[in-house]
């Protein structure tokens, strides 16, 4: 595949990155901890483990994107053409900004399939900092494939993985957060939750290879909403944890996605149907929904 020469390609993928990162959470899972669980969309669930969900959660939505590369303007210069890509633009705003990094990273909103009402943009950000939950853009900060399962590897192993100590009765759970904090591959991943509306895909986030200077393209926007990976989630689980922000049961977390489903499924016959007496099947059955129309994950975490 042909390139501008300013690109830097990554080899690795939007389906690899929603992979790596769905099993290495299904870890946590694995642990069968009684301080925290986290659910997927996919996962399936015996009548055993929906006795265990009776006690509160918090829902995250993920939407993965496979991060490019870009070289600097002092590394290539910027094209003068009139009709150039909206990525020269970018290249020649961070460059007159004075962002000093070694190359520039970036992805572009995803089209509006032609069954959806909406922009996929808009549907996670109708998810984004509510008191029920949160909705983000999950992407590589690591471009080289090699590189990038080398830092998961190495965040899987035995007693480097930091859920491996969740059951550990000595180990306080600020501890665990802090481990969670300093995660390889964790930190490998920025975490952008979405503040603005758009009416059409021609949009792009901006960042630099730290997870820094992150800018939404267009308006030029700086983005106050964003951290790595670790850090989001470790500020979500200190706050379950410690400080009960965000803790919901699971009966009002089902007609929360119950209310959503309302405005996001047009057809009648796609709409959560909303059960009383199984809240979690309400729940997984509305990220099932979610994930076959806009590619938007659901994880549901309880304690």
């Amino acid at each position: 595949m042909s390139y501008p020469k300013y690109i830097i390609p990554s080899n690795l993928s939007e389906p690899q990155i929603e992979a790596d990162i769905s099993n290495y959470f299904g870890l946590v899972s694995a642990q069968n901890t009684r301080r925290f669980r986290l659910i997927t969309t996919n996962e399936q669930l015996t009548g055993a483990d929906k006795k265990f969900v009776g006690n509160n959660g918090f829902l995250i939505y993920l939407q993965f994107k496979a991060s490019e590369g870009m070289k600097t303007v002092n590394s290539y210069p910027v094209s003068s053409r009139k009709n150039r890509s909206k990525r020269e633009d970018i290249r020649e705003y961070r460059h007159n900004q004075k962002i000093n990094e070694n190359h520039i990273l970036y992805f572009k909103l995803r089209k509006q399939a032609k069954t959806a009402i909406d922009l996929q943009h808009n549907i996670l950000l109708k998810h984004a900092n509510k008191v029920q939950s949160q909705a983000m853009y999950v992407a590589n900060l690591e471009l080289d494939k090699d590189k990038y399962y080398d830092k998961q590897y190495r965040s899987a192993q035995g007693i480097e993985h930091p859920f491996y100590w969740l059951e550990h009765p000595r180990v306080p759970f600020e501890q665990l957060t802090s481990l969670i904090g300093m995660t390889p591959f964790l930190k490998e991943h920025i975490s952008i939750v979405p503040d603005k509306a758009v009416t059409d895909d021609n949009h792009y986030y901006s960042y630099s290879p730290l997870g820094e200077n992150v800018i939404f393209h267009s308006p030029y926007k700086v983005n106050e909403h964003a951290l790595k990976l670790s850090d989001r989630l470790k500020i979500i689980l200190n706050e379950m944890y410690y400080e009960s922000k965000n803790e919901f049961s699971i009966q009002s977390l089902s007609e929360y996605v119950n209310e959503l489903s309302e405005q996001i499924f047009v057809d009648k016959n796609e709409k959560t149907s909303f059960n009383d007496n199984n809240p979690i099947d309400t729940i997984l059955d509305y990220g099932r929904r979610l994930y076959e129309e806009y590619n938007i994950l659901q994880i549901l975490i309880i304690r």
